[in-house]
């Protein structure tokens, strides 16, 4: 049923049944199959779920197929439905520093209590979406707001600070990127200036790990540290460009002088004349 009759393939060959790219179809051929999945009392969107996910839009296009598939999440040939601890512990196979955060955080211990896997509360199970800053938040729609209200508690005032630092963070990559490329059009070199964005460029990185901490304080002093770099970044940009101006200024002035100059000469041979 997974691997074929007689064309079994080697699941390296892009055309097995059980390569990355084709698992999902063929586990669809059971779990999207809505006579099958009645008999257990499942829904039949896990595949549709995990075809639009940042996992399978990765597998699927090839620009990574070591992303998970079905099979690296459930298991090969005793493949079982994750539990709270599978979850977490299957999740942390590849997002290791994630995981490590969320087991020394307070909300592991809420998270258990409640019987809720970790990550799968936020993330979701099959449809896991790119993550973004837009996930911190307290709106209605948002998941935070399914634990937490706008109430200026300890928790809501934590989901707060750690949105506006990486929000602060990210707005001063974008002035950096702005600021480069304008300085570059104008014909400044700024290589060695743009390399230097990698830098903060990584800390927001780190930022957006920490927030698996759900310590406010760590995320802002990541930021803080990112912010700095940035606005270096920011002010040798505006140097570039201040450099520019002050010699399209130079050679204003200088087609001024040689203008009076050449004006000044040839009157002077005239008179000579």
């Amino acid at each position: 049923d997974c691997h074929g009759a007689h064309d079994i393939r080697p699941a390296s060959e892009p055309r097995s049944r059980v390569h990355p790219q084709q698992v999902a179809t063929t586990c669809g051929t059971c779990h999207s199959n809505e006579t099958i999945m009645k008999k257990y009392g499942l829904g039949t969107d896990q595949v549709a779920g995990y075809e639009k996910s940042v996992h399978g839009l990765s597998v699927s296009s090839g620009r990574d197929l070591s992303s998970p598939t079905c099979n690296d999440c459930h298991g090969d040939h005793g493949a079982l439905p994750p539990t709270v601890e599978s979850s977490f512990a299957v999740c942390g196979h590849c997002h290791v520093h994630n995981r490590e955060l969320y087991a020394s955080s307070r909300k592991r211990a809420a998270f258990d209590d409640l019987g809720e896997p970790g990550c799968v509360a936020c993330h979701g199970h099959h449809e896991i979406l790119a993550p973004s800053e837009e996930m911190l938040s307290l709106d209605p729609d948002s998941y935070c707001a399914d634990c937490h209200d706008d109430d200026g508690s300890e928790a809501s005032t934590a989901i707060l600070r750690m949105r506006a630092s990486l929000d602060s963070l990210r707005l001063a990559l974008e002035r950096g990127e702005i600021a480069l490329d304008e300085a570059e059009q104008k014909g400044m070199y700024v290589t060695e200036i743009r390399f230097d964005l990698q830098e903060p460029r990584q800390r927001l990185v780190r930022a957006r790990t920490e927030v698996h901490g759900f310590t406010a304080a760590a995320v802002e002093e990541i930021c803080g540290e990112g912010q700095a770099l940035a606005d270096s970044v920011i002010h040798a940009a505006q140097g570039a460009l201040d450099e520019y101006r002050f010699r399209r200024s130079g050679l204003a002035v200088a087609t001024l002088l040689i203008s009076a100059f050449a004006w000044a000469l040839y009157r002077k041979i005239r008179t000579l004349d």
